[in-house]
């Protein structure tokens, strides 16, 4: 016959904690609160891909692992800028003025972007450990 733990489950999940309204779509994204973000290009992605950061005076630092030259885009509101292309093993800064909202970044360079070399910056003044 069954012992005594019949029935129970033996690792019952954690319950989630009672965030400050996060979405599972928020959990992806990776914060950076003191205005410097280190991005890593390779073929064919940007990791991290998902960023959230503060509004004002960020500095990408872009450092290329890939095999391939890359380059780095930021277009959203009020800007369009392009960092200049490097090679392989090189990491370049790119510093720009962001104000809140959503922007695309990527690698603009032959059909990178088109390939997967992309993704969404968010900036705003609600990051999770403000």
């Amino acid at each position: 016959r069954p012992g005594p733990a019949a029935g129970v489950p033996l690792a019952a999940a954690p319950p989630a904690p009672a965030g400050a309204g996060n979405t599972a779509a928020d959990a992806s994204f990776v914060e950076f609160s003191g205005g410097t973000v280190p991005i890593a290009l390779k073929e064919y992605e940007l990791e991290p891909g998902k960023i959230k950061v503060a509004p004002g005076k960020v500095t990408f630092v872009l450092r290329n692992e890939g095999r391939f030259a890359h380059n780095f885009n930021v277009e959203g509101p009020g800007i369009d800028t392009t960092a200049e292309k490097f090679s392989p093993g090189r990491t370049v800064r790119l510093e720009v003025a962001l104000q809140e909202g959503e922007y695309k970044i990527s690698c603009p360079l032959s059909n990178h972007d088109q390939r997967g070399m992309h993704g969404t910056l968010v900036v705003t003044s609600k990051l999770a450990g403000k």
